[in-house]
C-alpha cells in the first residue's frame, strides 16, 4: 500500500466519522448511516490494499525461491557433467 493510499483511506475514514457524528448531533439518521458506510468503505479499501501488498510479498518470495532452486539444480547438473575432477 502506498503512502498516498494510506492517507486517502484515513481521510475517508475520518470524514465518515465526522459525518456520522454530525448525523447523530442533528438527529439525521440518513447522514449518520452515510458516515458509517463511508467508514466501512475506508476499512474495505485498506484491507484490499493490505491483501495486495501481502500477495506481492508472497509472489516475490516465490520467485526468489524458484531462482534459488533453479541455481541449486543447475549446480548439481554442472557438477555431474564435470565429473569428480571437475573435467568434462
Amino acid at each position: 500500500m502506498s503512502f498516498g493510499d494510506d492517507i486517502s483511506n484515513k481521510a475517508k475514514d475520518f470524514g465518515g466519522q465526522a459525518k456520522e457524528k454530525f448525523g447523530e448531533a442533528t438527529g439525521n439518521e440518513e447522514v449518520e448511516r452515510e458516515g458509517q458506510a463511508q467508514q466501512g468503505e475506508a476499512a474495505a479499501d485498506s484491507l484490499k490494499d493490505k491483501v495486495g501488498d501481502t500477495f506481492d510479498k508472497v509472489r516475490d518470495g516465490a520467485e526468489g525461491a524458484g531462482e534459488k532452486v533453479s541455481g541449486f539444480v543447475k549446480g548439481i547438473f554442472d557438477k555431474d557433467d564435470k565429473g569428480e575432477n571437475g573435467e568434462k
